[in-house]
């Protein structure tokens, strides 16, 4: 059952979501996956900038639109994890010697980029770009890490 406060974060949330794909540049779909308690599948939040994705797939001469490329980035998503959760595993084995203990992938791909992030332990957080530059810059990293912390800032509230 939702709470007055529970339905406050969400909106809270989907502000924070909605904000950093609201641009022309920089990331253009993002998704929020939440923990939960075992067994209970938290229900996913995503935002993606519509016109900006079909401006740059046009511009890239593809022949489909924003709600197929967001469904193949959302596609992506349950492989990404699972390498996330390998790296993870291989990288614990060094962990408390090395300080190694992976909190973010970015994946450069030709036309654009795909990234995944874990919010403290409130969740995981995927996002993609169509803007290859935004790659090459480091710009979507850092977008990444603000969203981020902007959602850890909300949800260390509750």
């Amino acid at each position: 059952m939702n709470t007055q406060a529970d339905l406050q974060s969400n909106a809270a949330i989907m502000s924070i979501l909605k904000k950093n794909v609201d641009q022309p540049n920089g990331l253009h779909w993002v998704l929020l996956r939440p923990a939960g308690p075992a067994g209970a599948a938290a229900e996913p939040m995503q935002a993606a900038n519509d016109p900006a994705i079909n401006e740059l797939l046009a511009e890239y001469g593809m022949d489909h639109f924003a709600d197929v490329q967001t469904q193949r980035w959302l596609n992506l998503t349950p492989e990404v994890q699972k390498t996330f959760e390998a790296l993870t595993r291989i990288a614990a084995t060094d962990a408390e010697q090395s300080g190694l203990r992976p909190t973010r992938l970015v994946l450069d791909v030709e036309m654009g980029g795909f990234l995944y992030a874990t919010v403290g332990n409130h969740g995981i957080l995927f996002a993609a770009t169509l803007d290859q530059q935004t790659m090459n810059d480091g710009s979507a990293e850092r977008m990444l890490v603000k969203i981020v912390s902007e959602l850890n800032a909300e949800l260390d509230k509750a």
